[in-house]
């Protein structure tokens, strides 16, 4: 996996920690705030407020890499967190006011290259802020600078890749020097990062986590497979719409073609003979419906228009074998026998992954490529020259070779 990127902010307070992050963030969607985990009063803002058995239970699981107590709080961070915010790609900002906190996580093993700045802000510009915020813990913020200040002596400003006093440098500069030592590369696609950061939100748990295994639990590869998933639906769609047409068109001119032949009274679709299944009236009694409330002439046209992709497939069910198969079969002159079997094995499976489609379900685990297959060689029993056609059109084969992922063998 490749190494991802993290920033560690260590300062004291009121150095401007928040104003810079906020600024990174807007330079940068990837910048994102680590939420430090909190147990205690006061500022909820940028924190995960959890009781005091749960943070003991993160310890005693080896989740804290690091936690301090200030204010008469009690902070952590924890491992897991971390870790899916660079699994997703993102830049966790933490904030950090000890340096032992910083060490924690250099030598925690994540998969990422930290850069670690110092935000400095002198004792007179912090005593400022801190009249000009009429701050009520004041006193302890004073005396919390006195310690960062004893802790930055003892360790080094050679831990840092960058110091900056934000007393003299505006945040939108500071956040532009740290950015640039960060060195991200540029974001290809500002909206596809943004959609990978809500990608669980906005696209569901559920249904996204298959995308994330298929794509080694990378957030924005997932989202790639995700693109190109509907991609390839769109184009099997495209496919699947001649093969349906045709089906309809060629199986209508020889049940009507029975129908005459037999001189049976009405339509086909009346179904004189009570050859089909009450499944099969039930859909003809649904599609005139449709028609009527459509306000169009009831006409045999009108009604199998409504008729779905099922309908047809159903009729090439086993069921109907010695009853409309022996007419059905001359709609495909050019299939190698009149054995059913021969067309109701790749219509059927046509009609499930046509569902799929339907229901915007992932199609990246189907035999995408034998279903093309299929597909053509129905057309192909229907009119070579149609197959050829649409197969000269068809997307799905350049989709195919370059699909993110290895498609599954069949």
């Amino acid at each position: 996996m490749p190494a991802g990127r993290g920033l560690l902010l260590y300062g004291p307070p009121v150095a401007g920690l928040d104003t810079i992050t906020e600024a990174l963030s807007v330079l940068d969607p990837r910048f994102t705030l680590y939420q430090r985990l909190k147990v205690g009063d006061g500022r909820t803002a940028g924190y995960r407020i959890i009781d005091l058995d749960d943070f003991a239970r993160a310890d005693d699981a080896g989740e804290l890499l690091h936690s301090y107590s200030r204010y008469g709080a009690l902070y952590g961070i924890d491992r897991s967190s971390l870790s899916t915010m660079l699994q997703d790609d993102l830049v966790p900002v933490v904030h950090l006011v000890r340096v032992d906190g910083v060490l924690a996580l250099l030598e925690a093993g994540f998969p990422a290259k930290w850069t670690i700045v110092c935000l400095w802000c002198a004792l007179k510009e912090t005593e400022q802020r801190l009249t000009a915020r009429s701050d009520a813990r004041a006193e302890e913020r004073t005396a919390a600078w006195g310690e960062t200040l004893a802790d930055l002596r003892d360790a080094g400003l050679d831990l840092f890749d960058l110091t900056i006093n934000t007393g003299t440098v505006e945040p939108e500069q500071a956040a532009a020097l740290i950015a640039q030592t960060v060195a991200l590369n540029p974001p290809p696609d500002l909206a596809k990062n943004q959609v990978a950061r809500r990608a669980r939100k906005l696209f569901g748990q559920p249904r996204f986590v298959g995308y994330l295994k298929a794509s080694g639990n990378t957030t924005l590869a997932a989202v790639e497979l995700y693109e190109w998933n509907a991609a390839i639906s769109a184009a099997c769609w495209e496919v699947l719409g001649h093969v349906e047409v045709a089906i309809r068109n060629a199986m209508v001119g020889k049940l009507a073609e029975r129908h005459r032949r037999r001189t049976l009274p009405g339509s086909w679709l009346d179904d004189p003979l009570s050859d089909l299944t009450d499944k099969a009236h039930g859909d003809i009694a649904k599609a005139r419906r449709q028609v009527q409330m459509k306000g169009k002439p009831l006409s045999d046209g009108q009604v199998i228009a409504e008729l779905g992709f099922g309908f047809w497939r159903f009729l090439l069910a086993h069921r109907y074998m010695t009853t409309i198969w022996p007419d059905l079969s001359y709609a495909f002159p050019y299939a190698p026998d009149r054995q059913l079997v021969s067309l109701e094995q790749p219509v059927a499976r046509l009609w499930e992954i046509r569902n799929r489609i339907a229901h915007n379900e992932r199609i990246w685990n189907q035999p995408i490529r034998e279903l093309h297959d299929d597909a053509l060689l129905v057309l192909g029993y229907i009119d070579p020259y149609l197959a050829q056609w649409v197969a000269d059109r068809s997307r799905v084969p350049a989709l195919l070779s370059r699909c993110p992922i290895q498609l599954p063998r069949p």
